[in-house]
């Protein structure tokens, strides 16, 4: 989808478009009914088959992550730390379970403690939900309590590890988990703290990066249009939603957006840069696929949170306007959306 990682693309077919301006028509008409267009994309659609995949963004953000975490632990002053290798089971968590946040994207991981003292972890990925098992080995060392052992991933991958870092220098420990093959681009990383993003962290939208807004994103409208569909909206099954396995969902990435209900790709303009105008971004992009009209012009607004938005509202999370009018709203997918 976005040029600096198409070979991760995991397109199945490309959608014929024979009718490429009514299209275009039918698509922004629709994305400004629910959550990016869905209804208009079921239409258009009409089954599973023959369907265009959003671009990854792992390349994008993990890098950002893997920067993120290594920053967080060296902004805080560890030279105070003087824990021992006997201190060991006294300093080390004594339970990992709860819900872990990723530093770019918002997206969450849940951990889980089993009877025989390993743990379960799922995530979210672009392919998909995740499910890895782990088993924690602590060391001491540096002002931190750390751990780096190997994880067995539901896909099979047995390459990856999970490298536990405990940091005690601030008010409450820290915990920092990242999953690594030793391949920059597949790491992730998720923080026991959610992390606060200011102003500063989106000030490269206006040079074209849009890392900060990276991810999947949804709305209140369009998960009840899947409910009401009995999640087969778009062809697919329940399973698929349940298991996030779906391309229906809107996706921003650093170069590029994925309207998820008509399977429209664009890229960014980068002859016409994002503008700030009263706190959010406008951003400029152009159509990369059939059905978004390849050198199609449109713009969609980057709204962070706790900036009012053009409407008057205020959110305490980033949202994304990617409506004709700029009326509609999306906010990042919500794990378990389908227990609301």
């Amino acid at each position: 989808m976005v040029n600096d990682s198409q070979e991760r693309h995991r397109s199945q077919a490309k959608h014929k478009n024979p009718r490429a301006k009514s299209t275009l028509i039918i698509g922004l008409a629709a994305v400004a009914l629910v959550g990016g267009g869905v209804l208009g994309g079921y239409m258009l659609r009409g089954n599973n088959q023959g369907k265009e995949e959003p671009q990854k963004v792992a390349s994008t953000v993990s890098n950002k992550n893997a920067n993120n975490s290594s920053k967080a632990i060296a902004s805080r002053d560890t030279s105070s730390s003087t824990t021992s290798q006997k201190n060991v089971p006294v300093d080390a968590p004594k339970n990992l379970s709860g819900t872990y946040f990723e530093p770019a994207t918002a997206d969450t991981a849940t951990v889980n403690k089993s009877s025989d003292g390993s743990y379960e972890i799922h995530y979210s990925t672009a392919d998909g939900q995740v499910t890895a098992t782990f088993t924690p080995k602590w060391q001491v060392g540096g002002g931190v309590v750390s751990s780096a052992t190997p994880m067995k991933k539901s896909d099979g991958n047995t390459a990856f590890k999970m490298e536990i870092m405990v940091d005690f220098a601030g008010s409450k420990p820290l915990i920092i988990l990242t999953m690594t093959d030793g391949n920059k681009a597949h790491t992730l990383t998720f923080r026991s703290e959610k992390a606060v993003l200011t102003d500063a962290d989106n000030k490269a939208i206006l040079v074209g990066d849009l890392s900060s807004f990276a991810g999947q994103y949804s709305n209140d409208a369009f998960e009840k249009a899947i409910k009401d569909s009995n999640y087969t909206l778009g062809g697919y099954t329940k399973k698929d939603y349940l298991e996030n396995r779906t391309t229906n969902f809107d996706f921003i990435t650093k170069d590029g957006y994925w309207e998820g209900g008509m399977h429209a790709n664009y890229t960014l303009d980068k002859k016409n840069l994002p503008q700030k105008i009263k706190g959010y971004y406008k951003v400029n992009l152009l159509g990369a696929n059939a059905i978004a009209i390849v050198g199609q012009k449109i713009s969609i607004l980057l709204i962070p949170a706790g900036v009012k938005a053009p409407d008057g509202s205020i959110s305490d999370e980033k949202r994304v306007a990617p409506g004709v009018d700029n009326q509609l709203m999306i906010r990042p997918y919500h794990d378990k959306w389908w227990e609301k």
